[in-house]
């Protein structure tokens, strides 16, 4: 008797009620939201500056030939910078962050050194000579295998998805439109128009859901 009427007072001190519970599960609900939300501003606003810069660069080469190689590598720099100025001003700073970060630049600095061991002498030239086909092709794919390792670290499936479709649409590219005049706007639909997708979708998204939040 004693035994069960301490029992039912510690359930009563210790146990929540369904109010508490209810409050407990919508705390956890907003907060998923929030970082959700917060995820899908950010990459949003990466999705199109890389959109633009993978538009733009393939219309460079195609119609100013001869100023393609800095107009290119201005466009890339310029990417850069922006990609830096949203990370820095982000409110979502993480160790996770920092280290997706810090594999990009591992990851590119490894098909530098697979450009040279591929290039043998020829590396000086082939490593400005942005109009060639296969050079782009080669960095647009490393890129996508960034977005597709971090999208599997990170848990985030968009990245994944990006990465696995413009890598196939680049591809097929090459067996479609290997032309010259065919394979520039190509490059810039199939390589920037799914990321400027996804950056507006992002975008949208995210307002539609700050006017949820509002609303409710």
């Amino acid at each position: 008797m004693q035994i069960t009427l301490l029992y039912r007072v510690m359930k009563e001190l210790f146990s929540p009620s369904l109010d508490e519970a209810r409050q407990g599960l919508e705390i956890i609900e907003k907060s998923r939201h929030e970082t959700l939300r917060a995820t899908h501003r950010e990459a949003g606003s990466y999705f199109l500056i890389w959109g633009l810069v993978y538009v733009l660069v393939p219309l460079v080469v195609l119609y100013f030939h001869s100023q393609a190689g800095w107009l290119a590598n201005g466009l890339v720099a310029v990417g850069v910078v922006a990609t830096l100025v949203v990370g820095f001003r982000s409110p979502v700073r993480s160790r996770l962050g920092f280290r997706l970060g810090i594999f990009w630049w591992v990851a590119f600095s490894f098909a530098v050194v697979w450009v040279i061991i591929l290039g043998g002498e020829d590396f000086p030239r082939l490593s400005v000579q942005v109009e060639g086909r296969q050079t782009w092709g080669f960095g647009v794919t490393v890129a996508m295998m960034v977005f597709v390792l971090m999208g599997l670290v990170s848990r985030y499936p968009m990245l994944v998805v990006l990465g696995l479709g413009i890598t196939v649409l680049v591809v097929t590219g090459y067996f479609v439109a290997w032309d010259w005049w065919s394979f520039w706007p190509w490059m810039a639909a199939c390589s920037g128009g799914p990321l400027l997708a996804a950056g507006v979708w992002c975008k949208l998204w995210n307002r539609g859901s700050t006017g949820e939040g509002r609303s409710s």
